[in-house]
């Protein structure tokens, strides 16, 4: 219970899986990037049993069998999933802790921003920041693309579960770096409306 008496709300619960990928070489602005932080998945929750490159996918558009609880085993969460008209304002703040072999690792970030998305919409642009033991530094694009369409995927107020693609996440101060999240998903539950 609050200190009003009122019941308290259940903790946050988040579950992601980034794939950070090279750039297509093929592009001629960002082609020649170098993506520093290697291909790997950043997760939340941390598959601790696993060392930062060998980290497998475990959210998908239809399993996210793991999850982060505000509060508990180091993670932190905020996020807000509030109407805006006939769709949702998205924001997120997730922290999770990682280690491997008992060995504490730099806690994985992720945020996210979208400003409208709809239920079964496969092109909502936002933005995501991601950071984890590999990037050393925030990696950041503007114009991510987010979907709400296919397999288990969807939004309402307080929750989201959706897909991300991001072409080219870069640093703020490293020039000539930038990667890609080439697949991505990710639930938010029990969020601030």
């Amino acid at each position: 219970m609050d200190d009003d008496g009122a019941p308290k709300p259940p903790p946050a619960r988040a579950a992601l899986s980034l794939h950070l990928d090279m750039v297509d070489p093929g592009d001629p602005i960002h082609g020649n990037s170098d993506c520093s932080p290697g291909r790997h998945w950043v997760n939340v929750p941390y598959q601790r049993d696993r060392e930062m490159d060998s980290q497998t996918q475990h959210t998908s558009e239809n399993d996210a069998p793991l999850l982060a609880v505000s509060g508990e085993s180091g993670d932190r969460l905020y996020c807000r999933v509030a109407p805006r008209g006939t769709a949702f304002e998205v924001s997120a703040e997730v922290t999770g802790y990682a280690e491997v072999d008992g060995r504490k690792l730099r806690p994985t970030l992720a945020r996210f921003s979208i400003t409208a998305i709809s239920t079964d919409q496969n092109d909502a642009i936002g933005r995501l920041t991601i950071q984890d033991d590999a990037t050393l530094s925030e990696f950041t694009d503007e114009v991510c693309v987010f979907s709400t369409r296919g397999g288990a995927l969807g939004v309402a107020s307080g929750r989201i579960w959706a897909t991300v693609k991001c072409e080219y996440l870069e640093p703020r101060s490293t020039p000539g770096q930038a990667c890609r999240v080439d697949t991505g998903a990710f639930i938010l539950e029990n969020c601030a409306q």
